[in-house]
């Protein structure tokens, strides 16, 4: 039976690590879909400061609290949430495969108390050592790093590594706790003979790119990734789901159950907003060259420069070349979403950061006639 709902709904959030900026993204939206903080909703916050062994305890708080929803940060948070309650409903976001992780019978009917959004793992890390193969000379061995006690993370290093051998590229694994774990790690994948790295940002291997991209910096060793925030801060290049967007769609998710949608009847979205983010000095300083194929030129790779391509919206547009064939067909994965209205509020780069360039989609639901992989989606 479900819990009785608060005059004022309250919201839950639960996470690995929060991530600066993106939960006050989650709030606009709601107050965008009507939710005011403080007026129309309640938003109580539990970070395990990337320690899930502490997210148990944490989730029991927010159950003690009565929370109507749960928005689940990342696949320890989620599984959390999960194993905690049947009967509050659970929003899931930057989840790796909530199919495979147990989380829901399928996309289209995720069954139970779950749904929300995620992404390709067998896709976007293996586009990463696509990317990495046409920039690397020779490319033979990458050092795969990420949290070792995060089960999504493993699930995309293995799929990943899977699509990799297609490449004829090996994979050494390298699961760490904490930045104290990098330097033995760093010394490992020397002795291996990695040339490049691949991490799986997240939250809490975020936020400890510093250290990592310290040691990275030392060896010369160029870093793909999911997400931005390490390409921005000297890595590489990341490919990956624009997080903001991803936030916001997660706040309609909410409002969908506020409202009374259940959550079986919500199918889960795949991020179909996706960013191409190139580090252009640090390119230059690795001695890299950015080939056309990858959507960059010479200029723009070399110089260090910012180089972006913006469509009549403002957001950057589709200008990345598929790598290869079966990767990013559709040119950059982008789906059209059905009662989307787009992200009005695009943020550019916080200054102080190192120069990028963009390669991402165009306004969501510009171009018709393309569909997600679910069919019915929920909308504000």
């Amino acid at each position: 039976m479900a819990q009785q709902r608060s005059v004022v709904p309250r919201l839950g959030v639960l996470a690995q690590d929060v991530q600066p900026g993106l939960l006050e993204t989650l709030r606009d939206e709601l107050e965008h879909l009507g939710y005011v903080e403080g007026k129309g909703i309640v938003t109580e916050v539990r970070n395990a400061d990337g320690r899930s062994d502490r997210l148990p305890a944490l989730v029991g708080d927010l159950l003690r609290l009565r929370v109507d929803v749960i928005v689940a940060v990342n696949t320890p948070a989620a599984k959390a949430a999960q194993n905690a309650t049947k009967a509050v409903p659970i929003v899931i976001m930057r989840v790796a495969d909530p199919v495979k992780a147990g989380l829901v019978r399928s996309l289209a009917h995720p069954g139970a108390n779950v749904t929300g959004v995620s992404f390709l793992p067998d896709v976007l890390g293996a586009k990463s050592i696509e990317a990495l193969s046409q920039v690397v000379p020779n490319l033979a061995r990458v050092a795969a790093f990420y949290k070792g006690d995060n089960p999504g993370a493993l699930l995309v290093v293995t799929e990943t590594e899977r699509r990799s051998a297609e490449l004829g590229v090996r994979f050494e694994r390298f699961p760490v706790r904490d930045p104290g774990d990098f330097p033995d790690a760093f010394t490992a994948a020397a002795r291996a003979g990695a040339q490049a790295v691949f991490v799986m940002d997240d939250g809490a291997m975020t936020k400890m790119r510093g250290p990592f991209l310290k040691l990275s910096s030392q060896r010369s060793l160029p870093v793909a990734s999911i997400y931005k925030d390490f390409a921005e801060a000297g890595g590489l290049f990341a490919y990956g789901p624009d997080l903001d967007h991803v936030y916001r769609r997660a706040a309609h998710y909410v409002a969908r159950v506020l409202k009374g949608t259940k959550p079986s009847e919500l199918p889960v979205e795949e991020a179909d907003r996706l960013h191409f983010v190139v580090n252009l000095k640090s390119a230059k300083a690795l001695g890299l060259t950015i080939p056309p194929a990858l959507g960059y030129g010479a200029r723009g790779a070399g110089g260090g420069r910012t180089s972006r391509v913006r469509d009549r919206y403002g957001s950057p547009s589709a200008r990345v070349a598929p790598l290869g064939s079966g990767l990013a067909a559709r040119r950059d994965l982008r789906v059209r979403r059905a009662g989307w209205r787009g992200d009005r509020r695009q943020r550019s780069p916080a200054g102080g950061r190192e120069p990028v360039a963009r390669a991402g989609p165009s306004r969501p639901g510009r171009r018709r006639g393309w569909r997600s992989r679910c069919r019915a989606s929920p909308s504000g």
